[in-house]
């Protein structure tokens, strides 16, 4: 639960925007768990929207960025309680 409330957290403080360190291929894989991790937030309910974006360049098809807008109410009253 602690991960999840930190995850809210920083989509409270990042404008919902989430993007890659780097265009390092580690970065790029590494930043996967993190999309993973908003987007069971969205299913969740608790995010406003999940709207991902995919890199072209590795051949890996991954997402580089994710937009996920505001927290919903649902996901303000988690990070607060």
């Amino acid at each position: 639960m602690e991960a999840l409330k930190a995850l809210l957290a920083m989509v409270a403080t990042n404008n919902g925007y989430f993007s890659l360190a780097s265009n390092q291929e580690q970065d790029m894989s590494d930043f996967q768990v993190t999309v993973y991790a908003l987007e069971c937030a969205r299913e969740k309910g608790l995010l406003e929207k999940f709207k991902p974006h995919k890199e072209s360049q590795s051949g890996h098809g991954w997402i580089d960025s994710v937009y996920v807008g505001k927290l919903t109410a649902e996901g303000e009253a988690l990070l607060q309680d």
